[in-house]
């Protein structure tokens, strides 16, 4: 896909908004932000927020939790301690992995919110990066 927009992203009016629609996995955006790209549009954050999979940032890895596994049956840690959202500031993973265990609609969410305002503030970091040069 990263090759075939590199074909026809250049035949593309600069002046008007390049859409690429579908792409929402976070470790291609910025490659297609490179090649001109300016918009997106996907259901990945919120498909997999309802199968029990929310974003962590470990340095500049960005890691996918199941928040199903055994292992945060009893995490009493945010998803992110750092995030500001609100799932994180409120609910444990051993909170969140009740919840889906249950299948409790909160779970879901509280899950869909924490992966949009995670893509947010990726979006948001981008938007820098693009105004001070560096991307």
């Amino acid at each position: 896909m990263q090759e075939q927009v590199g074909w026809v992203a250049p035949y593309l009016p600069k002046e008007l908004p390049r859409h690429l629609l579908g792409i929402g996995r976070i470790e291609g955006i910025e490659e297609f932000v490179q090649l001109g790209i300016d918009t997106f549009d996907c259901v990945e954050s919120t498909r997999l927020a309802r199968n029990g999979i929310v974003f962590q940032r470990q340095r500049n890895r960005v890691l996918r939790i199941d928040l199903l596994k055994a292992k945060y049956l009893k995490d009493k840690h945010a998803i992110q301690p750092s995030c500001l959202c609100y799932t994180c500031k409120n609910f444990s993973l051993s909170f969140l992995h009740h919840l889906y265990k249950e299948k409790e609609l909160l779970g879901y969410y509280l899950a869909t919110y924490h992966n949009l305002f995670f893509f947010e503030q990726f979006f948001q970091q981008l938007r820098q990066d693009i105004a001070q040069g560096k991307l």
